[in-house]
């Protein structure tokens, strides 16, 4: 005689855990300040200019550094800085250059933004390459986007694919 089949009944509380599941799942979106933290070399500020302004016309949260120059006044911005690239964003593009490599404050947010990586079971930095320059501590193992490949608007549309459907207050 074989195993009898019936029907799966809910267990008790299976509603209560699925219900739970989802509110951590909507609230982690609202969890940072930020949704994207932009890091980058001033060569590329053209661009990221662009990246930035379609990133909030899809009503994503950059921290883009112009965006910010009332709230940066007076900050000690190294402190600051860490802050933002470790913990108040949901991701951190970083937009690789021979620039990039050999800027001190890039190198800052580049090494704030690996720690938290280190730290995560997901994905957290974002490369986008502008030249084949190697970043201490970015594998190319990593999956890049080429910039010089996408529009500012393409990038924007790929970060907001990236993040998913998002649920704002």
């Amino acid at each position: 005689m074989g195993p009898t089949t019936r029907p799966l009944q809910p267990r008790t509380g299976d509603a209560e855990r699925v219900a739970t599941v989802a509110a951590v799942a909507e609230a982690r979106a609202g969890e940072f300040t930020y949704d994207v933290a932009l890091s980058f070399g001033g060569e590329q500020r053209t661009y990221i200019e662009k990246v930035a302004a379609a990133l909030r016309r899809r009503g994503i949260r950059p921290f883009y550094d112009d965006y910010e120059k009332a709230a940066l006044w007076g900050k000690d911005l190294y402190e600051h800085l860490d802050w933002v690239y470790q913990k108040a964003a949901r991701y951190c593009v970083l937009f690789a250059s021979e620039a990039y490599a050999k800027k001190v404050w890039t190198t800052h947010e580049r090494r704030s933004a690996q720690a938290r990586a280190l730290q995560s079971a997901d994905e957290y930095v974002l490369p986008v390459r502008f030249d084949d320059t190697e970043i201490p501590g970015l594998r190319p193992t990593i999956a890049h986007v080429e910039g010089a490949s996408k529009t500012p608007a393409q990038l924007a549309k790929l970060i907001s694919e990236k993040l998913g459907p998002r649920v704002r207050e």
